[in-house]
């Protein structure tokens, strides 16, 4: 992730996940179980909420250095990346960008099991909008 042009560095590695998943949700609000779920497992859903809690933390503290908490909507028991605030090559792909769909290879946030299921949607979205792409061609 850039700000400005500047890497981010994450306090932790759980932010970044954090971070992604939030991302990967496509600017829809995830809920502190559905962070809780995907971050830490199912068996965890009901236990100690200090993990979460300081992964949040610790989110919202990195992007306040580098001058970008805007990016986060944080409500009670929910988190939501501000899409139109982010650019990113995920998004770009969803929009339709043929740069973007060109230049995916197939991995997808691969260090997040979460994200797995996505890597097969994306290659199937891949396929169909090449396929799409290539008969607008070959009509004009």
């Amino acid at each position: 992730m850039l700000v400005d042009g500047e890497p981010v560095r994450f306090r932790s590695a759980k932010a970044k996940e954090l971070m992604a998943l939030c991302l990967y949700r496509q600017g829809c609000p995830a809920s502190i179980h559905e962070i809780v779920e995907c971050m830490w497992g199912e068996e965890t859903a009901g236990a100690d909420s200090t993990g979460y809690r300081r992964t949040i933390k610790e989110l919202t503290d990195t992007l306040r250095d580098y001058a970008a908490e805007e990016l986060l909507l944080r409500a009670r028991g929910s988190l939501q990346l501000r899409l139109e605030l982010v650019d990113s090559d995920y998004q770009r792909f969803l929009d339709g960008d043929p740069d973007a769909i060109c230049q995916f290879q197939g991995s997808f946030l691969r260090q997040y099991s979460w994200a797995e299921p996505m890597v097969y949607t994306l290659l199937e979205k891949k396929q169909l909008m090449l396929a799409r792409l290539s008969r607008r061609g070959e009509s004009q």
